[in-house]
C-alpha cells in the first residue's frame, strides 16, 4: 500500500478515541465542484457492502467528510443480497470509496482522480484494484484524497407511492436492484420517499437493468410490476422495468403479534425464539428472540393470502446456568423434529392467515424438555474411537431420520472431549420428542482434505447407527434397527464408520485453462455440478463445492464427492438447474447475479459422445474405487448455448418455483433433460446446447393453476400449446415467462 501514502496527505496521530476521518472534494467534467453528491464507504470480502452509517453528502464546495470508528462495532450494511445488520472492524482493514449523483454515472475514487464505473454498491465487473483501496492504519488516522471527477450520464429512476385511497406515503423505502443480466452490479440501493411520497434514485448506467419495489412498515411490499411480496422472502418479478418512471401503490398488510413466553418456576433464564416460514418453506422472519418474559415481538406486511407457518424453539437454564433443551413446537401445537433444521415436508397441512390491516395475535406456547441421543463413534477397522485427527479434517454429521416418515428430524451436533475421542449430543436448542428414529453419519468433506488427496486422513463413509452401508448418501432403512425415544436420556449409543473412497477433481476449458469459481461478475458454482451414479444408473449425489485457491484472489472451481465404497460409479458434468434443486439455499445457489447467457458441454475423453449436451448423458468409462484412496476425474469443457425460461402464477403474476413442476427439454421427440423452475427468479436453465431444434414442454402437478387462461388462447400475443419449439443457432434463447394449463403450456407475451 506504499502508493497509497504517496497519493494522500496523510496526517497521523495517536490518541485514545482512535478513528478514521477521511475527505475529498467531487467535481464535473468542467472540473467545476458537485454539490449533493453521495459518498459511500464500501467494503467487507470482494468490496461488495456499503456502510449505512458511514456516508456523507458533499456541500456546496464539494466537499465531504467521513468519520470511521475503530474496533469491531456494528453496522448497516447493504450488499447484493439486501440490507442487514453485522459486525466489521476497519482496523487495518481495505476499503474504497464510491460516488453517486443524479448528475452522472457512478464513479469511484482512486489516487489519480475519479474513475468512471458502470456499477457501485460492490462492484463485481471491474474489481477494486490497489491504487483504490485505502487501508485504515491504527491510531487516528487522517486522510485527504484525490479528487474524484464525475462524468458520463445514464438514467435515473424516479416516481411515487401511494396507498389504496391515492394518498402519499411519506417515509416508504423504495429499492433498486440489479437483475441477473444487468451489467450493474449493486445490490440494494435504497431511498425514502418525502413527504409527497416521491422517489428519486441517483443515476445509473443506461444499460442497466433493474427492479424496484416499494414498501413500509404495516404495508406490503410491491414491485414495479405489481408483484407482491413478504418482505423478507425470496421473491421476483419475471422481468425488469423498462420505464425509468414507477409509481407504487401500496396495500395493508396482516400483522402478527407473538405475546411474550411465560417465565417457569425454578428457572433463572430463558431462551426463546419463534421462526416464520411461508407455505413453500421460505424463511421470511427470524428476529424474534427473548430472554426474559417481557416483551412482544411483531412482524407486520405480511400477505393476507399467505399460509405462515410458525415454528417455536428454546432452552431454559437453572441456577447452575446449565441449559435445558425443550421440544419445538409449531403454530398448530404440532411436535415434530428437534433444533434448528427444518425439513417443509414437515410442516402442517394448514398454517396460519392473517386479515389485511388487522393483528392477529397469539400467545407463546408453553415449550416442555424432551429427551437426548448422545453417544460415541469407533472405526470399524480398528475398533477404537474416532478422535480429531483420524477422522481428517472435517467435522463429523449426524443424522437424524423419522422412522415413520424417512424424512429428516434434525441434525444431532458432533463434539468432543479433551481426549479428542468424537461425540454427538443434543439438536441444539430443541429437545427430541418422543418417537422412533433412526440416525445416520458420516465425515464431511472439507478444503484440507481435498488438497491432501486424502493422505493422512479417514473419509468416513455414511451408516446407519446399526451398521447398515449408505452406500455414499444415500440410505436403505428397510432392515435397520429403530431407536425408541421414550421420555428417556439415551446415552452411549455407539456408530461404527468404516472409511471410502472419494471421487474429485476440477473444471477446466478446452484449452485445458483453469475455470474459475468467479469469472468476471458470474458465480460459475451455480452453472456447473457434478452428479455421482452407480454402475446401476442410479443417481447417488451432487458432489460438494470445492474452491481451490490459486492466490490473487482467484479460485478454480473444483468438486468432491462423498466417501464412497468400494465399486464403479459413473460421472458427469452439467451447468443448469440440477445445481438448485434446494431453493431454500438462496446465498449458494440463487441465480441471482449471474447472465445465463451461455452453458457448458463436457469435452472430456470417454464420455457418450464427443460433445455431452443434455441432461441425460453419461460417461462410457467407469470410475473404479478401491474403498480407501481419493481419484481423480477433471472435466474439459466447451461453452455451448443454452434455453431459460420463467414460470408464473395466472392469478397473483408472481412467479412460481414450484418443484413438482418440470420444463423438459426434447431434440428428434427424445427427452433429453429435466428441470425445475427454482430460485427467487422460478428460473428453468439446461446445461450447454449444441446448434440445432429442440422442444420445451411441462410435466408435473399443475391442476391448481387457474384454467380462465383457456379462454385467453386466441389474443394475438399468446400462445396456448403443449409445446415450445426452440432453435439454438449460435446463441442461447430465453423463451420469456410461461403458464402451465393442466398438460398444456400459456406462453405470455410472446408472438
Amino acid at each position: 500500500m506504499k502508493n497509497l501514502y504517496i497519493a494522500l496527505l496523510v496526517l497521523v496521530s495517536f490518541n485514545v478515541w482512535a478513528d478514521a476521518t477521511l475527505s475529498g472534494v467531487v467535481r464535473d467534467g468542467s472540473n467545476n465542484p458537485m454539490a449533493g453528491v453521495q459518498v459511500y464507504v464500501v467494503g467487507g470480502y470482494n468490496f461488495e457492502n456499503i456502510y449505512y452509517d458511514y456516508t456523507a453528502v458533499t456541500d456546496a464546495n464539494g466537499e465531504y467528510t467521513i468519520h470511521i470508528p475503530y474496533g469491531a462495532t456494528g453496522h448497516n450494511i447493504a450488499s447484493r443480497y439486501g440490507k442487514y445488520y453485522g459486525w466489521y472492524d476497519f482496523e487495518n482493514q481495505p476499503i474504497t470509496i464510491e460516488v453517486l449523483s443524479g448528475q452522472a454515472v457512478p464513479h469511484r475514487w482512486n489516487d489519480s482522480g475519479g474513475k468512471a464505473l458502470s456499477c457501485a454498491l460492490g462492484c463485481y465487473e471491474e474489481p477494486v484494484v490497489s491504487n483504490e483501496t485505502i487501508v485504515l492504519g491504527a491510531g487516528t488516522f487522517t486522510a485527504t484524497l484525490a479528487d474524484i471527477q464525475m462524468t458520463g450520464t445514464g438514467k435515473i429512476y424516479s416516481g411515487e407511492v401511494t396507498d389504496t385511497n391515492q394518498q402519499a406515503l411519506e417515509a416508504s423505502y423504495v429499492q433498486l436492484k440489479s437483475t441477473q443480466n444487468s451489467p450493474f452490479k449493486s445490490g440494494y440501493l435504497e431511498v425514502v420517499t418525502d413527504v409527497n411520497g416521491q422517489y428519486s434514485f441517483p443515476m445509473v448506467p443506461n444499460n442497466a437493468q433493474m427492479h424496484v419495489s416499494a414498501f413500509k412498515p404495516s404495508y406490503i411490499r410491491t414491485f414495479h410490476d405489481g408483484t407482491l411480496c413478504n418482505l423478507n422472502a425470496f421473491c421476483i418479478p419475471a422481468e425488469y422495468t423498462t420505464n425509468t418512471l414507477n409509481d407504487f401503490i401500496l396495500q395493508k398488510g396482516g400483522s402478527l403479534v407473538i405475546n411474550p413466553p411465560t417465565m417457569p418456576q425454578n428457572v433463572s433464564s430463558i431462551y426463546r425464539r419463534v421462526y416464520v416460514h411461508n407455505s413453500k418453506g421460505d424463511q421470511i422472519h427470524t428476529n424474534c428472540t427473548w430472554y426474559d418474559a417481557n416483551s412482544t415481538c411483531r412482524i407486520d406486511g405480511l400477505l393476507p393470502s399467505e399460509q405462515y407457518h410458525l415454528i417455536f424453539l428454546g432452552r431454559n437454564y437453572d441456577n447452575n446456568n446449565q441449559g435445558i433443551d425443550l421440544m419445538r413446537q409449531f403454530h398448530n401445537g404440532q411436535v415434530i423434529g428437534c433444533g434448528s433444521h427444518f425439513e417443509p415436508s414437515n410442516f402442517p397441512v394448514s398454517g396460519m392467515t392473517v386479515t389485511a390491516g388487522q393483528d392477529t395475535v397469539i400467545a407463546y406456547p408453553d415449550l416442555q424438555p424432551g429427551t437426548q441421543i448422545r453417544g460415541y463413534v469407533i472405526d470399524k477397522d480398528t475398533q477404537l474411537p474416532i478422535t480429531v485427527g483420524s477422522s481428517g479434517y472435517g467435522y463429523l454429521d449426524f443424522e437424524l431420520i423419522d422412522s415413520t416418515t424417512l424424512k429428516s428430524a434434525g441434525l444431532l451436533i458432533a463434539n468432543y472431549p479433551q481426549n479428542n475421542e468424537w461425540t454427538f449430543s443434543n439438536c441444539g436448542f430443541a429437545a427430541i420428542p418422543d418417537g422412533n428414529y433412526y440416525l445416520s453419519a458420516a465425515n464431511k468433506i472439507d478444503y484440507a482434505s481435498f488438497v491432501d488427496g486424502g493422505q493422512d486422513t479417514m473419509d468416513y463413509k455414511r451408516f446407519v447407527h446399526d451398521g447398515i452401508d449408505c452406500q455414499g448418501k444415500l440410505c436403505d432403512f428397510t432392515n435397520a434397527t429403530e431407536i425408541t425415544v421414550n421420555g428417556n436420556d439415551i446415552n452411549g449409543l455407539e456408530v461404527t464408520l468404516e472409511k471410502g473412497s472419494r471421487i474429485e477433481g476440477c473444471y477446466y476449458d478446452n484449452s485445458q485453462n483453469p475455470i474459475l469459481y468467479q469469472n468476471g461478475d458470474e458465480f460459475l458454482s451455480s452453472k456447473l455440478s457434478v452428479h455421482i451414479y452407480s454402475d446401476q444408473n442410479e443417481h447417488i449425489e451432487i458432489a460438494s463445492d470445492i474452491y481451490l485457491d490459486m492466490g490473487n484472489n482467484q479460485y478454480h472451481l473444483c468438486y468432491s464427492s462423498s466417501a464412497l465404497p468400494a465399486g464403479n460409479y459413473y460421472v458427469r458434468t452439467n451447468n443448469g438447474s440440477a445445481k438448485l434443486l434446494d431453493r431454500k439455499n438462496v446465498l449458494i445457489s440463487s441465480i441471482s447475479g449471474f447472465d445465463p447467457s451461455y452453458g457448458y458441454f463436457d469435452t472430456t475423453p470417454g464420455i457418450g459422445s464427443l460433445d455431452c449436451s443434455g441432461h441425460l448423458c453419461v460417461m462410457n468409462t467407469a470410475i473404479t474405487l478401491d474403498g480407501s484412496s481419493h481419484v481423480t476425474r477433471d472435466f474439459y469443457l466447451n461453452q455451448g448455448s443454452v434455453i431459460s425460461g420463467s414460470l408464473k402464477d395466472n392469478v397473483t403474476g408472481s412467479l412460481l418455483a414450484d418443484k413438482n413442476i418440470l420444463a423438459e427439454l426434447y431434440q428428434n421427440n427424445v427427452l433429453i433433460g429435466q428441470y425445475q423452475f427454482i430460485s427467487e427468479y422460478a428460473k428453468f436453465l439446461t446445461p450447454g446446447l449444441h446448434d440445432g431444434d429442440y422442444e420445451i414442454r411441462l410435466s408435473g402437478n399443475a391442476n391448481y393453476l387457474n384454467t380462465s387462461l383457456l379462454n385467453r388462447g386466441g389474443q394475438s400475443t399468446s400462445q396456448l400449446t403443449d409445446r415450445i419449439p426452440v432453435t439454438i443457432n449460435g446463441a442461447s434463447v430465453d423463451i420469456g415467462t410461461i403458464t402451465a394449463i393442466t398438460d398444456m403450456i400459456f406462453r405470455d407475451g410472446m408472438e
